[in-house]
């Protein structure tokens, strides 16, 4: 891990859980939905509120910078789009 000690791990990793779980509501919310093929509910790429999209943004550059500090998840309850979204596969506007 670069810079982070790892006493500060186990804090950066419960705050990306949250900041993910944070992202994807406001993902959600601010986005238009559509039921994919597994008939899942998931957002339309490019359709973010306008108001909500800055948000969206910052939560989600904090998201990467952390994961970059860190690491990822092997595990986590999430939904392939958030992983799409913030490995930059589709974007909010």
């Amino acid at each position: 891990m670069t810079g982070a000690t790892e006493k500060h791990r186990a804090l950066l990793e419960r705050a990306l859980a949250e900041l993910r779980h944070t992202l994807r509501s406001d993902v959600e919310c601010a986005c238009e939905l559509e039921r994919d093929w597994a008939n899942e509910i998931i957002p339309v790429p490019g359709t973010c509120d306008e108001m909500m999209a800055d948000l969206c943004e910052r939560q989600l550059n904090l998201v990467r910078d952390i994961q970059a500090e860190i690491g990822g998840f092997a595990e986590h309850p999430e939904p392939q789009w958030l992983d799409d979204l913030i490995d930059g596969r589709w974007s909010l506007t």
